[in-house]
């Protein structure tokens, strides 16, 4: 309805920039021999670690993929490197972030796990938003247009009067069409009610 730009963050291997120590526990892994084999042809100086049983043993000093607190503690990361560039964890949904800038304008940040959605006044305002993110995470994916394939979902933002979920209906056999029920202030701002 706000005609916002649009953009798509990803970060690739993201869990593998939160620290495991931050989480006190210590999580030990034991490769086999055969991935061990590839282990030393990215290092050669690890093999003086194999062990007897052709095995190695580590201690992970960074959050891996499918560990129970790995999720946890990238999300910690990244929250702490939103509001360390301004932005605000919304009170009603602790995945949505918001920051207003100078000019009274705001920025949203949709994140789902290494995804992220952005929106903002505008392409430039957008721009800014993704320098200050490569500021902190060095390695991101970014797609921008009007037009986004986002967890499993295409979002279509070329017409600002509508949201199309024709592919939803198609999917789940529903024809027919049917009014909003939602009120027509729905996306009216009152600014005079209370904070």
């Amino acid at each position: 309805m706000e005609g916002r730009a649009v953009a798509i963050v990803d970060f690739p291997g993201a869990y593998l920039n939160a620290d495991m120590l931050k989480s006190g526990n210590v999580v030990r892994m034991r490769l086999d021999r055969e991935c061990f084999i590839i282990v030393i042809q990215l290092g050669p100086s690890l093999e003086q670690y194999l062990c007897e049983d052709d095995t190695i043993k580590f201690e992970l000093d960074k959050a891996l993929y499918g560990l129970v607190e790995a999720a946890k503690l990238w999300y910690d990361l990244l929250t702490s490197k939103l509001e360390s560039v301004g932005y605000k964890r919304d009170p009603y949904d602790q995945c949505v972030f918001n920051r207003v800038v100078n000019d009274g304008s705001q920025s949203t940040l949709c994140v789902h796990a290494d995804d992220m959605m952005i929106t903002a006044a505008s392409e430039e305002h957008v721009t800014n938003v993704i320098a200050d993110i490569e500021n902190e995470f060095r390695e991101i994916t970014v797609t921008r247009g009007t037009k986004h394939d986002y967890l499993g979902m295409v979002f279509d933002f070329c017409n600002s009067n509508k949201l199309i979920v024709n592919d939803i209906l198609i999917d789940c056999n529903v024809t027919g069409s049917a009014n909003s029920s939602a009120k027509n202030d729905l996306f009216h701002i009152n600014e005079s009610a209370d904070k």
